[in-house]
């Protein structure tokens, strides 16, 4: 089954992409050092735009913004063309020499990279966004123990998320050469910092890592009460109930991460499901053309029938593995009553 990363930016911004659990063999759902490596950088840009539009520098606006628009893409040969050209027409603006260092090591070019931050740094660039950079790049460059050195230092910054995302990625690299104690240290350190979804699952995976299921899913469990709602958890969890051979319970946060799948979709791609449309519905010969408001179900009366069949699904299986006849009716009913209400929804 899928696991995901869902990576945290300082300020409190995320995303999420598929990986595997061979991937994360590390340990961490949280890519500290280059999430929030690739947040300063864009910090950066931002603040040269900002510098322009205050001088009135019209040109170096949208130099600035070109730049930032191709760090944010993944066309690494346009942000690599784009940096190198900003970096050599103002060559003392230390934030141009950071992005460039960033897009050279997004094409694999880690020795010239480490070169532009260094000249970045000469520049006055901010010495916790080079140490996350150099991080970074070192750790990409498969240089683990300078990447451990520069997260090292970070690990006692005054800044709670970036001392938070410092311990949590030196814990993965830790766990890449065997340190597993000194890992869950890292992690305990993390959680007294700032004890969110983050740093639970990453101590779950340090406990995954350890062999004791029980502790990791206890530690994923209360990522999922601080989130509950994140298909990426719950499917974390799921797997641990698996090796703990706790069938029903995997597949009850299988079908709960499903439903958050769904919720969390455009409603113009929920609306384009067969299921969903009035004329994939209609027998042969009848008109083929209906209105919106027809094809398209209300969206809280999408969410009432998503839930009455996702709960009456899990009660059929508690129902089944624990013998309660009495849950089982209770799931049929509840399913029934949700194809009931979807169909009068669509009407």
């Amino acid at each position: 089954m899928p696991t995901y990363r869902h990576d945290r930016l300082p300020g409190g911004s995320h995303y999420i992409r598929q990986t595997s659990w061979e991937d994360e063999a590390a340990g961490t759902i949280v890519n500290g050092a280059s999430s929030a490596a690739g947040w300063l950088v864009g910090s950066g840009i931002s603040g040269i735009r900002t510098l322009a539009r205050n001088s009135q520098d019209r040109r170096l606006m949208r130099a600035a913004t070109a730049l930032e628009e191709a760090s944010e893409s993944e066309d690494d040969n346009a942000f690599l063309t784009l940096a190198t050209d900003f970096s050599n027409r103002y060559p003392t603006l230390p934030d141009g020499h950071a992005a460039l260092a960033q897009a050279l090591q997004r094409k694999g070019r880690f020795d010239a990279a480490i070169r532009s931050l260094d000249e970045a740094v000469r520049l006055g660039l901010d010495e916790t966004q080079a140490r996350m950079a150099r991080a970074d790049i070192y750790d990409d460059a498969g240089k683990t123990g300078k990447a451990i050195q520069e997260l090292s230092v970070l690990t006692r910054a005054e800044n709670p998320e970036v001392r938070q995302i410092s311990l949590l990625q030196r814990a993965r690299l830790l766990m890449e050469i065997g340190d597993l104690s000194q890992a869950l240290k890292d992690t305990n350190d993390a959680i007294n910092t700032l004890p969110d979804e983050f740093a639970y699952v990453m101590r779950g995976h340090v406990y995954r890592r350890m062999g004791d299921l029980a502790l990791s899913l206890e530690d994923y469990s209360r990522a999922i009460q601080l989130s509950p709602e994140s298909p990426e958890l719950l499917e974390t969890r799921a797997e641990v109930y698996e090796l703990l051979e706790r069938t029903s319970e995997a597949q009850a946060d299988r079908l709960a991460a499903t439903a958050a799948t769904v919720e969390r979709q455009p409603a113009t791609q929920r609306s384009a499901s067969p299921v969903q449309t009035s004329a994939h519905l209609a027998p042969e010969g009848s008109p083929a053309e209906v209105t919106e408001h027809q094809t398209r179900p209300k969206t809280g009366s999408r969410g009432a029938v998503l839930f009455l069949v996702i709960t009456g699904i899990l009660c059929l299986i508690v129902g089944a593995n624990v013998g309660a006849v009495w849950v089982a009716v209770l799931g049929i009913v509840m399913v029934l009553l949700g194809v009931a209400f979807g169909l009068g929804s669509n009407r």
